[in-house]
């Protein structure tokens, strides 16, 4: 595909990796939102730079929690195990000719 040099080109490639860019960039940032915006909104505090640094040191301050464990049988599993996982859809919430509608 020939492109003009005024004429940008999107590729599939292109876009899917924008896309997924933006994806993995918003499950980042999305939870330090909410915590930031609920804080504010609970204390009435305007949204500023020097707030967004104040939190960011405060949590720097708190003791490192390290993440917990899943536990049996999730310590104990494999690749394989793992990638043998799957969705069984006879124990659905939804399954079934009299499941309830939307």
């Amino acid at each position: 595909m020939k492109s003009s040099p005024c004429t940008p080109v999107l590729s599939r490639r292109s876009f899917f990796r924008g896309g997924v860019s933006l994806l993995a960039a918003g499950a980042v940032l999305w939870p330090m939102g909410r915590r930031a915006a609920a804080q504010d909104v609970a204390q009435g505090t305007p949204f500023s730079f020097q707030v967004l640094v104040d939190q960011v040191r405060a949590s720097a301050r708190q003791p490192y929690t390290p993440v917990q464990t899943l536990g049996q049988p999730f310590n104990s599993l494999d690749y394989d195990g793992y990638r043998n996982i799957q969705f069984n859809t006879e124990r659905a919430l939804w399954a079934g000719t009299d499941a309830p509608a939307v």
